[in-house]
């Protein structure tokens, strides 16, 4: 639980520092009236509130588990029902999670914002075991074109286009 709490802890922090960061974007008027700084502090923002939930959901779990009866095992172990044989697991898929991501802001510049944001969404769906052979492909679909339009067209935002094809591609997107 200490490792939790700490990464939490570097978390806020982090993003605490992003959000003083914004204050010394120059004020423009390009955006309207928002300005350049608004979208990072709403995202620093809303990281840190759910980080504090979470923070305080590991306190709470770590609190159920020794005091409730309910969190044993079925042979009433002091262990609860998803023990450390789950663990390497759990650690397996988020260091995958984490290769996944970095393959996302490596190919992005090469591919694409739709063509990644897709991928991303396809092979997060997969990560997390979606069952349903349909809305395993079209979800990611629909999320990848529904950011490119989001953030391309009605936030004006620009998104990285790629190269080659997928350059040409994106202009019939966005």
């Amino acid at each position: 639980m200490i490792g939790a709490l700490v990464l939490h802890g570097l978390l806020i922090v982090g993003m605490g520092i992003l959000y003083v960061t914004t204050y010394s974007f120059p004020s423009l008027a390009i955006g309207g009236k928002l300005g350049p700084g608004f979208w990072p502090r709403s995202v620093a923002l809303l990281g840190i509130g759910l980080t504090l939930v979470s923070a305080s959901q590991t306190i709470r779990g770590r609190r159920r588990m020794r005091s409730g009866p309910d969190a044993a095992g079925p042979a009433g172990d002091s262990e609860p029902a998803e023990g450390p044989a789950e663990r390497p697991l759990a650690m397996g898929r988020f260091w995958l999670a984490v290769a996944i991501f970095a393959a996302f802001g490596g190919v992005l510049g090469l591919v694409g914002f739709v063509v990644a944001a897709t991928a991303l969404a396809g092979t997060t769906i997969w990560l997390i075991g979606l069952k349903s052979k349909i809305w395993s492909a079209a979800a990611p679909l629909l999320i990848g074109l529904g950011f490119a339009m989001l953030f391309g067209r009605v936030l004006q935002v620009a998104l990285p286009r790629g190269i080659g094809i997928f350059r040409e591609l994106s202009y019939y997107l966005y």
